[in-house]
């Protein structure tokens, strides 16, 4: 990466990081754009999984915070507090916040450094279908928190327009809004497929199982085609309790033995998974999440670069990246017949499916590469901090 910013860049995310999840990604592309376009960076993310608290990369130190307290609220406060001490440590050259705790955090009193809001989710949104008995009173007071953040942050970067618009109806002007969506990296079509694979086509989902993403509503399709004997491959970063319901969902529709999971899986190997499926599922569902917030799911991105059809949910978060009958099909959201005979048709037209994927890998090559992305995201601080 060019050095283009003299000084230091701090970097902000209540992630664990690495993980084996989409927003790993983003961070991994961001953070290092950003960190590594100065003389030294400091990412500060959530501990996880036997992660070392301190780990040097170069020039890029990552701190590690354990936030262990039961209530997630604590445990937001908790990272939050964290990140003002390594705030506190240095006059800093620019910084960014995936969400409103680092932001917080991030906008010191005495600061001299812009400050970039990175917004691919609102807290105030996600926590409501996350934790179903979450008081209002602590959903208010992270929805008063967000607000607080994006009327003193310097400029605010989304990877999505439905999101930007989320914003702006919070007040953010558009002048302070850059959308910068997700990108991909082009992934050699004669990677080897998986030796784990099922024998023969298969279909893929991957991403999270947050109950936005509609992965029952794919196990629910599958049921309703049980006869094709395809199975449906599901590569998630996902802990035996969040399986749980899903695979006792499989068990119930009689398709335990054709949904295969496939978890912690690393960026090549996820790659070799869509490579060689016959299509993807994005059956993200009708909720304030994916059509007040807004998304740009790195899943269809992902699939699209592998030269891979999408078959998606018919909301505005799928239809920019996957236009029917162009890249893939878009079926009603939450309706498992629907995208049940949409895999139907797309596995009796093979033809169909390979222009799909062509033209999907044409799109992405053209248009959304992780690089595009990165160098957006270095305009944004380089203007703020000449000014």
């Amino acid at each position: 990466m060019t050095h283009v910013l003299d000084g230091g860049a701090l970097y902000a995310t209540y992630d664990r990081f690495p993980a084996p999840k989409g927003a790993s990604t983003h961070i991994a592309r961001f953070a290092g754009a950003l960190l590594g376009a100065a003389d030294h960076g400091l990412l500060h993310c959530l501990a996880g999984d036997d992660l070392p608290p301190y780990q040097q990369e170069g020039t890029i130190t990552i701190r590690r915070t354990a936030a262990t307290e039961v209530h997630p609220l604590g445990r937001a406060e908790r990272f939050g507090a964290e990140v003002a001490d390594s705030v506190a440590r240095e006059r800093w050259t620019t910084a960014q916040g995936r969400e409103p705790w680092s932001v917080m955090a991030l906008l010191a009193e005495d600061r001299t450094w812009p400050v970039v809001y990175e917004v691919n989710g609102l807290p105030s949104i996600e926590w409501a279908e996350t934790y179903l008995q979450a008081p209002r009173a602590d959903l208010a007071a992270i929805d008063a928190l967000e607000r607080w953040c994006l009327d003193r942050v310097d400029a605010v970067v989304t990877p999505s327009a439905i999101t930007a618009q989320a914003l702006a109806d919070r007040g953010v002007s558009s002048e302070r809004i850059a959308v910068i969506p997700n990108g991909a990296d082009l992934p050699d079509p004669a990677l080897p497929r998986p030796p784990d694979a099922p024998s023969g086509p298969y279909l893929v989902y991957v991403g999270g199982l947050q109950p936005w993403q509609g992965v029952d509503v794919a196990v629910r399709a599958l049921g309703r085609i049980r006869d094709l004997g395809i199975p449906l491959v599901v590569v998630a970063g996902a802990r035996p309790r969040q399986l749980r319901p899903l695979l006792q969902l499989a068990r119930r529709l009689d398709v335990g033995d054709l949904v295969h999971v496939r978890n912690a899986q690393h960026a090549a190997a996820t790659s070799a998974w869509l490579v060689h499926a016959s299509v993807s599922l994005a059956p993200l569902r009708d909720t304030p999440r994916n059509t007040v917030q807004g998304c740009c799911p790195l899943k269809v991105v992902e699939s699209l670069a592998a030269g891979t059809p999408v078959i998606g949910s018919d909301l505005e978060v799928i239809r920019a990246e996957v236009p029917d009958g162009i890249h893939g099909l878009l079926v009603r959201p939450d309706r498992p017949r629907d995208l049940a005979r949409a895999i139907r048709v797309a596995l009796d037209a093979p033809e169909a499916l390979a222009r799909w994927g062509a033209a999907g890998r044409a799109h992405i090559a053209s248009n959304r590469t992780w690089s595009a992305a990165e160098q957006a995201l270095l305009d944004v601080h380089a203007r703020l901090v000449a000014t």
